[in-house]
């Protein structure tokens, strides 16, 4: 494993190091649902990071950081979610980071609402499976 660590306070035996960093859907009672990805106990907000300038070799629009689901994102492609989601990792890691002391990019994950990430179009994969199984 890696020694990266980050300057995010992340409990001992959390699910959500900088190691693994889950795409999610989550409000509060200020903010749509948007895209987010969790460290230690909290959220952060891949729109609000996007908003900041931090994101732009992706060359994707920030509104997509706006989806009720993740459905868009994913639509990219691998190369393009996992590469932001190393970006993000780079500015959860750097001591110097430009999101340290940000209002609006941390919320914690007690104070979110989360929600179903994916719209899912139609039961062809249950079918398939349920196929597979007889």
């Amino acid at each position: 494993m890696s020694t990266i660590t980050s300057w995010v306070p992340i409990p001992e035996h959390s699910d959500f190091s900088i190691h693994n960093l889950p795409w999610g859907i989550f409000s509060t009672p200020t903010l749509s649902p948007r895209v987010g990805v969790a460290i230690g106990e909290q959220v952060v907000d891949v729109y609000a990071v996007a908003e900041l300038g931090l994101l732009t070799e992706f060359e994707l629009d920030k509104e997509v950081f706006l989806s009720e689901f993740l459905n868009e994102l994913i639509s990219f492609g691998k190369p393009t979610t996992s590469g932001i989601r190393l970006k993000l990792q780079q500015l959860l890691s750097e001591e110097n980071s430009p999101l340290r002391d940000q209002t609006g990019v941390f919320h914690s994950q007690a104070d979110v609402k989360l929600h179903l990430p994916v719209k899912i179009g139609d039961n062809t994969d249950i079918y398939s499976i349920m196929e597979q199984a007889t």
